[in-house]
């Protein structure tokens, strides 16, 4: 999976749910379990979830590479103004 689709699944469990997994459809809060099993930075407290600083830090790069991509795409394809 992506970086950016595990953020997505994150951030939908933060919004939808307040991080709680009991706030969840069971296939949603499995798919948070299983990004907890492969990414030490993410972990589940009492079925609450939680994410360390260094991968909130390491999301944030992700995303500004990413829109800095899509800024060079769009600059490229319609020129600057």
């Amino acid at each position: 999976m992506n970086k950016l689709s595990e953020l997505t699944k994150l951030r939908n469990c933060i919004a939808h749910a307040n991080g709680n997994l009991t706030s969840l459809s069971a296939s949603k809060a499995n798919e948070i379990v299983a990004l907890t099993k492969k990414n030490p930075d993410i972990t589940l407290n009492m079925n609450q979830l939680d994410v360390s600083y260094q991968y909130l830090n390491e999301t944030m790069n992700c995303i500004s590479s990413a829109i800095e991509g899509l800024m060079y795409y769009m600059e490229k394809k319609y020129g600057f103004y």
